[in-house]
């Protein structure tokens, strides 16, 4: 499994580590290019 931490990942994302923490929790939903991005960096 590639380990990514959140700093890194949101970086990846172009998001704040905030915005990545919302969606993990369930508070935020990631919709249109941000959920294309997420599901590509998911992928590897």
């Amino acid at each position: 499994a590639h380990k990514l931490s959140q700093g890194n990942a949101a970086l990846k994302l172009q998001i704040s580590v905030r915005t990545l923490q919302e969606w993990e929790q369930g508070r935020a939903i990631a919709r249109g290019i941000a959920l294309v991005a997420l599901r590509k960096l998911i992928a590897f």
